[in-house]
Order: C-alpha cells, then sequence, then structure tokens
C-alpha cells in the first residue's frame, strides 16, 4: 500500500523506470508521445485515447486539467514530474491513464506485449516550499550525467528546462510559481549551473530512490 496520500494544492515528485531497468524511449518519436500524452492525458474533457488523434493534438494547456505539472524531464529509461494535484484523486487519474496510454503506444509499435514500467509509479510529498525549486533543479540537471554538459543544459529537449528560462517550449507547463523567487530567467539559470554534485545528491537522499534509475 502507497504510503503518500495525495492531496490537492500539494507538489509531488513523481517518477518511474522501464521494468527491468530497461529503455522506455527508444528515440524521438517515443519522447514527443510521452509529452504529448502529458498534455492530453491531463486533461479530463479528452482524455480518452480512442478519441484522440495524437499526431494532430497540440500541446495545449487542458481545460480540466487532473494536476498542474510543473516541471519534467525524460531520461532514456525513466522520467521524473513534478507535479501539483488540483482536484480530488488527480495524481491517480492522471499517471493511471498516462501509464495505460504511453504503454499501450509503446507495445504496439514494437510489436511487443506486458508491462513497460516498472510497477506502481513511486511519489514523494515535498513537504517544504523552500525544496521545491532545489527539487526543479534536481530534475532538470537529470540530463548532465553522461548525456550533456551543464553549459549545454538547454540543448536538451526533453525536458522543461528551457519554459523556466524564457524559450516557452510547452505551454502546459506551470513555471509561475517556482520562478516567483527569482528575479529573472538569468537567477534561475545561475541557481541551476550553481548544482553542485553534492546538493544534488541531498535532494536525491530526500527524495528519489537511487535504486530507480
Amino acid at each position: 500500500m502507497r504510503d503518500v496520500i495525495f492531496a490537492n494544492e500539494h507538489f509531488y515528485h513523481i517518477y518511474n523506470r522501464g521494468v527491468d531497468k530497461r529503455d522506455i524511449f527508444m528515440d524521438d518519436a517515443d519522447r514527443w508521445r510521452f509529452i504529448k500524452s502529458l498534455c492530453i492525458f491531463n486533461d479530463s474533457i479528452r482524455w480518452s485515447e480512442r478519441s484522440i488523434t495524437f499526431e494532430k493534438s497540440k500541446l495545449a494547456r487542458p481545460e480540466k486539467p487532473f494536476v498542474k505539472i510543473h516541471a519534467f524531464c525524460l531520461m532514456t529509461n525513466h522520467f521524473h514530474l513534478l507535479i501539483e494535484q488540483v482536484i480530488d484523486g488527480g495524481v491517480a487519474k492522471f499517471m493511471h491513464r498516462l501509464g495505460i496510454g504511453y504503454t499501450t503506444y509503446f507495445n504496439k509499435r514494437y510489436e511487443r506485449t506486458g508491462s513497460l514500467l516498472g510497477g506502481t509509479f513511486k511519489a514523494k510529498i515535498v513537504n517544504d516550499d523552500g525544496y521545491l525549486s532545489h527539487l526543479s533543479r534536481y530534475i532538470h540537471l537529470n540530463p548532465i550525467n553522461n548525456i550533456i554538459p551543464i553549459n549545454e543544459l538547454s540543448e536538451y529537449r526533453w525536458s522543461s528546462y528551457n519554459d523556466y528560462i524564457g524559450r516557452r517550449s510547452f505551454p502546459f507547463i506551470e513555471t509561475k510559481f517556482i520562478m516567483d523567487g527569482y528575479k529573472n530567467t538569468n537567477d534561475y539559470i545561475k541557481f541551476i549551473k550553481s548544482g553542485e554534485p553534492a546538493i544534488n545528491d541531498q535532494i536525491s537522499h530526500l527524495y528519489y530512490d537511487e535504486s530507480q534509475d
């Protein structure tokens, strides 16, 4: 039984990986599909994949969201989300639709069956508002682990980082709550680049089970 109780106006670090640590994103088409899924399956009005043509869908803000998505990052075999529940049961409903929808797509494309993700998604409540920014930094810094140097972080397309530095990529990302704590985008960039490994390790131990990588 999950030990986290989801409540409205509370923030959560959500993460999951491929079953047996397998890759869940094989190419950019898969990554785009997942990002579209973040947008579409978060809309309680148009969540059913049966009524959606993903290729024609736009990354618009949902009309009636289950959650607010404040940050995300896609890695090869796992993903991170920083979300805020906005309606009763919102986190569970959103993650259920996201998991089933993306797994259905992935299995059909690669002619496979069975589970894709490693069981029930993992969730950590963010009790201290002061850690929200640090957690956003942890999420946005994920690609620098053997993928891209920190000075080229904005070149990594598969996270919400660019939305925080004035290069809006995904209109469904809610940046205001965190960015209100900074003078401007340059201030946030400095904060991100000051993320020494020791600091990120502290966030990791608080909010993230490293065995999920």
